[in-house]
């Protein structure tokens, strides 16, 4: 064992170096993956939103608010974290500006304390029936940002598709 130690010193040294990298490779990567960093998934991030909770009361002001409007079929409002996601679902032959008006005005209903603190997200839907299309369609604004950001998954038709 000796003279093979001799002979190949510069194999063994690194060999051993390698093993001990190994093991505290292993040994960190499984107390990352398999007890996690031990903090809330939110981070701090839902400490700003202590103070502005969305209570139920608020929520169906909302969704109340929301179906009054003759355009809206039925609405839903879920808060997770520091989220609100506000579905609504329209009547039949509702356009793309009536329903992104409807959505932008429902902003109107919380205050400004709680647009800076929450990101608020939109689905706007509507069936596909023989006269229409349908719509799906998702918007979102961030927190203490004026802009909504929309995306249309509605398919794109030409215009001697539509015209048909």
């Amino acid at each position: 064992m000796k003279k093979f130690y001799r002979e190949n010193r510069v194999l063994v040294i690194l060999a051993i170096v390698v093993i001990v990298c190994m093991i505290i490779s292993t040994a960190l990567l499984f107390k990352y993956f398999y007890f996690g960093n031990g903090s809330d998934k939110y981070g701090d991030s839902l400490e700003k939103i202590e103070d502005l909770p969305i209570t139920k009361k608020h929520k169906d002001a909302v969704v109340s608010k929301l179906e009054e409007n003759k355009l809206v079929k039925s609405a839903h409002i879920d808060v997770i974290g520091c989220r609100i996601d506000i579905t609504i679902n329209f009547n039949d032959e509702v356009s793309l500006v009536e329903a992104q008006s409807v959505a932008v005005a429902i902003l109107d209903e919380f205050s400004k304390e709680e647009q800076e603190n929450y990101d608020i997200g939109f689905t706007l839907l509507e069936d596909k029936t023989e006269a229409s299309e349908g719509l799906n369609m998702w918007g979102s604004k961030k927190a203490g940002k004026e802009k909504i950001s929309w995306i249309n998954n509605n398919p794109v038709t030409s215009k001697e598709e539509s015209e048909q």
